[in-house]
C-alpha cells in the first residue's frame, strides 16, 4: 500500500518505538528532533509504501517525492521487522514505491546505507540500484536507481 499522507503519526510512532526504535533513533538524532516529531514529519511529508500484518505496520519504505529540483526522489527509510526479513517484503515495498514515482514522472531514486550493511546492499542491487562511485564517504554508500521514465 502507498500512503501519501494517510498513515497517522500514531501508527508510525507505534511502529518506530516498538519495532524499530534503534533504527529510527539515528534519524531522530541526525535531524535534531524527538521520535514523535520525526513520525509527524514522515506522516506529513513522506510518501510511504507499507506492509500491514494484523493491523500493524511490519515494513515500510519512506521517501520524499515533492519539491524535487532534480526530479529524483530521496528514500530516507527502508525497514522490515526483524522476524519477517528475508521474505521479499522490502523488495515488494521498493517496487510499489518505484511505481508511485513513475506515476509522478520522477526519473530516479537514491538512498544511502552503511557500507557494512551487506544484506541491504544486496536487496537494493537486486531492485536495480547501483553504487554511485562519485559519492565519497568512509562509512556510507550512495545507491541510485534509474526509473526509466519516458518523456513525450
Amino acid at each position: 500500500m502507498i500512503s501519501d499522507g494517510k498513515l497517522s503519526v500514531e501508527q508510525l510512532l507505534e511502529f518506530m518505538t516498538e519495532e524499530a526504535y534503534d533504527f529510527f533513533y539515528v534519524q531522530v538524532i541526525k535531524n535534531n528532533m524527538t521520535i514523535k516529531e520525526y513520525a509527524k514529519k514522515l506522516s506529513e511529508k513522506a510518501t510511504i509504501a507499507y506492509q500491514l500484518y494484523d493491523g500493524n505496520i511490519v515494513g515500510l519504505v519512506a521517501g520524499y517525492t515533492n519539491n524535487l529540483s532534480d526530479n529524483c526522489s530521496y528514500i530516507t527509510q527502508v525497514f522490515v521487522s526483524s522476524d519477517l526479513r528475508g521474505r521479499g517484503i522490502a523488495t515488494k515495498l521498493l517496487n510499489e514505491y518505484f511505481e508511485y514515482c513513475v506515476s509522478k514522472n520522477i526519473n530516479s531514486c537514491w538512498l544511502t546505507t552503511k557500507k557494512n550493511n551487506i544484506a541491504s546492499i544486496k536487496t537494493y542491487q537486486k531492485s536495480g540500484f547501483v553504487i554511485d562511485t562519485d559519492y565519497e564517504s568512509d562509512t556510507l554508500y550512495k545507491l541510485v536507481k534509474n526509473l526509466n521514465v519516458r518523456k513525450y
